[in-house]
């Protein structure tokens, strides 16, 4: 609520009409302050780079529960996950600053792809353009079919959490 008294205001009514009794308890306020969050998909994406599972899994379930287009949220994906196999590739002979340069890659964007980079192996991220690929055909080819828990798996594979082969050679 940096800088926003209304949305603040608004938010401690909230709490006083979901617990009338008064009693706030931090659990209490942090349940209604992730429920009641707004995500977009770029809140997923450095949730992922910062390889945090459970944040990357909540603003996954509420871009879900608010109606985000599967479509918008692979899209923004490969962008972000071609940019990290390209930084991974050339990053054996050039320094990350100066792809980060090439790229034009935003200073506060940097800590988040360095840190993915450092985490994530060559192969990790061509299991995941896999996935993606995998995911973006089924969802143009198969509009009925529910992409969801693509993303989830590949929201996993992106935090470091190793996945059944099954989930990746299909």
């Amino acid at each position: 609520y940096e800088g926003n008294l209304l949305a603040l205001a608004q938010a401690l009514e909230r709490l006083a009409l979901l617990w009338p009794d008064g009693k706030l308890t931090l659990p209490r306020v942090e349940q209604a302050v992730n429920d009641a969050a707004h995500f977009t998909p770029y809140h997923w994406v450095d949730a992922l780079l910062a390889g945090k599972s459970k944040r990357v899994l909540h603003v996954l379930q509420q871009l879900r529960l608010e109606g985000c287009e599967p479509a918008i949220l692979l899209r923004t994906l490969q962008r972000e996950l071609l940019l990290l196999v390209t930084l991974k590739r050339q990053s054996t002979h050039t320094t990350l600053r100066s792809l980060f340069d090439k790229h034009r890659v935003w200073q506060n964007r940097r800590q988040l792809l360095s840190d993915a980079l450092a985490r994530l192996s060559g192969e990790q991220l061509r299991q995941a353009v896999t996935l993606l690929t995998r995911a973006e055909l089924t969802f143009k080819q198969d509009y009925g079919h529910d992409v969801w828990p693509e993303l989830e798996s590949l929201s996993l594979l992106l935090c470091h959490k190793a996945l059944a082969d099954v989930f990746i050679d299909g």
